[in-house]
């Protein structure tokens, strides 16, 4: 099998003069005898350029939408927005989930689902239910009045 190295960057000059930055990923494999000893390696690379232009552009484009959602979450104070893991424990909690719930997000990040649930829904197993809900359907709209 090919020993894969890191990948390496190079500034490649093309002919008009204009440096062209390119990705290189050096492969290695050996050449080897009937009893399995090293009769010469075969050095060679692969032009990775597009995987790693690839890779950018994606966390470029996920950075962007993040600061996006974000920003959408963060500056809704009319409607409560909560984000937890796939644990059950609230990650994001907005302005309007104070607003709406009387709870800071300081107080509830890092606290199971369930802490904001009345004491009927958790015996109704609403928050598994929302849970599911969220997982099958990628999200869990919860427009009960408590």
């Amino acid at each position: 099998l090919p020993d894969r190295m890191a990948v390496q960057h190079y500034n490649i000059r093309r002919p008009d003069g204009v440096f062209e930055e390119r990705h290189w990923r050096p492969l290695s494999m050996p050449v080897t005898g009937p009893g399995g000893e090293v009769l010469s390696l075969i050095h060679y690379v692969e032009d990775v350029t597009g995987e790693v232009r690839d890779a950018h552009d994606t966390r470029t484009a996920l950075t962007t939408s993040d600061a996006r959602y974000r920003a959408i979450v963060e500056s809704s104070v009319d409607y409560a927005m909560v984000a937890i893991d796939l644990s059950g424990i609230i990650t994001t909690w907005n302005t309007g989930a104070e607003h709406v719930l009387g709870w800071r997000a300081e107080e509830m990040v890092g606290l199971p689902t369930e802490t904001f649930f009345t004491e009927e829904d958790r015996a109704a197993a609403i928050p598994a239910q929302e849970m599911r809900n969220a997982l099958e359907q990628g999200r869990a709209a919860d427009e009960r009045w408590h």
